[in-house]
């Protein structure tokens, strides 16, 4: 079959940043071929055409709709240290969600992922990287923004490497099913998870490694107009899964919420970082028809085993002592966590502060029932509090200044990212010890407010379940 390798231009868009911006989408080839099904658990994979691993008997996000083209998205330039962020929702017990079944659970045990991807990588050589977030603003940016609120689901990266590539230096396309059994099994928690946000969406941020230079990228799929939309409501329909019938295309389907735009993000990206898009979704032929522009997102589907108690109900991260005192900049400070941190792996922050220039510094305790007035906010932590000061050592020193967008920047070179703190695995004295799994420890900030007339001040609460 004849190769097709036609680029498809778009016009461009004078577009503020985090506007959405074109991006070009190639033709597929030819259709894609199952390549089997690769076991996180040995590294190994299996040749076959099951597009489902043992266990996974549920499909919870269906987001399969054929469009006809794939993305780069910039794989082609000199460097590769970006990835590019999809988003989709999974709906909860309290979902209000038209024309889907009702759904019996808040959390679903992810142990299997689909996805298509296209690429000239010669041999078993191609290498992806997953990770998923339970909180989600869609193409917000995870790796640069470490104050946005979201909350990482799996708590270590899912690498699969030595994936099917080309052959005689042609663009191969693969479905390829990734079996989380054995231990990388996930927990995705529904609208939104556990960080307080208005968005309900679940986000998906993928790297291809070692990719520079090559034409690889994923499939796009959605295809709102080909399966049709829940009447009388902005929610296209999310044919396939298991809690919606609703699939107008057999054996398709669009994933509940998606969106046409697509994130790209990285240190170094051969695009500019922000929200892309095809020139706007247009799809006048039908049912399995050509798109005349494609949707701007993955394919992609996630499996559940729904006999499976996927024990991520409750949420890893929950806040307390609220409303926090009202600063001088007329808001009150709080605390949001990122699983980009040292150590524990949990990185605290703090928006919402008052005056440039004023300082803090964060309080851990065991529990989190006071109330004690001081300055004009008040102390949560219940007793034997350990601060977070040079005094406990360098590791402990989590000293921090609001900047002018009121945001905590960190001063003790203790933040990957120049935010908040990461938190260290040992606790200052008081309390000592360490934080072990499964154990919640309490958080607030303790700051002063450099505006005339002003004394300390505390944030609200947060409770992380390590």
């Amino acid at each position: 079959m004849r190769i097709l390798s036609v680029l498809l231009p778009f016009c461009a868009l004078a577009a503020p940043t985090f506007a959405q911006q074109t991006a070009e989408a190639r033709a597929i080839p030819r259709a894609s071929k199952h390549a089997g099904v690769y076991h996180m658990a040995t590294g190994t994979w299996t040749r076959s055409g099951a597009s489902m691993a043992a266990g996974a008997t549920s499909v919870v996000y269906n987001n399969t709709a054929t469009s006809g083209y794939f993305t780069t998205l910039g794989s082609t330039a000199a460097v590769d240290d970006y990835s590019i962020i999809d988003t989709g929702r999974i709906p909860t017990t309290s979902s209000a969600i038209m024309g889907t079944a009702p759904v019996e659970r808040d959390a679903y045990s992810i142990n299997a992922i689909e996805f298509e991807y296209c690429t000239d990588i010669p041999g078993p050589n191609v290498a992806l990287e997953f990770n998923f977030y339970d909180t989600y603003t869609p193409c917000d940016l995870l790796l640069t923004d470490p104050l946005a609120p979201y909350h990482r689901a799996n708590q270590a990266p899912l690498l699969a490497s030595s994936l099917p590539g080309s052959s005689l230096g042609l663009i191969s396309c693969w479905v390829m099913t990734l079996d989380l059994s054995g231990g990388s099994e996930f927990c995705l928690i529904g609208d939104g998870g556990p960080v307080p946000s208005d968005d309900k969406s679940f986000g998906v941020q993928a790297t291809f490694v070692g990719a520079a230079g090559s034409a690889t990228g994923f499939m796009l799929a959605g295809d709102p107009t080909a399966t049709g939309s829940v009447a009388g409501a902005d929610i296209w329909g999310g044919g396939g899964t298991y809690y919606d019938s609703m699939n107008t295309c057999t054996g398709s389907g669009t994933g509940l919420d998606t969106l046409d735009q697509i994130g790209l993000d990285g240190e170094n990206p051969p695009l500019p970082q922000g929200c892309y898009f095809f020139g706007g979704y247009q799809n006048n032929n039908g049912c399995g028809g050509p798109s005349q522009n494609p949707f701007a997102s993955i394919s992609l589907r996630l499996f559940s085993d729904l006999t499976v108690d996927p024990d991520c109900s409750e949420a890893n991260l929950s806040t307390f002592c609220e409303p926090a005192g009202i600063n001088s900049s007329g808001s009150s400070v709080s605390l949001a966590a990122a699983t980009i941190g040292q150590e524990s792996g949990i990185q605290i922050n703090a928006r919402g502060g008052p005056t440039a220039g004023s300082m803090g510094f964060f309080v851990v305790a065991a529990g989190g029932s006071q109330s004690v007035p001081i300055g004009q906010g008040t102390l949560c932590l219940d007793s034997r509090q350990g601060r977070y000061t040079a005094n406990a050592g360098a590791a402990f020193d989590s000293l921090g200044m609001f900047d002018g967008n009121g945001d905590f920047t960190n001063l003790g070179g203790t933040s990957i990212s120049g935010f908040g703190f990461d938190i260290p695995s040992a606790l200052p004295e008081p309390p000592s010890g360490s934080i072990t799994a499964g154990s919640t420890w309490y958080f607030q900030l303790w700051y002063t407010d450099m505006n005339p007339g002003s004394t300390s001040n505390f944030s609200n609460g947060l409770a992380i379940t390590f």
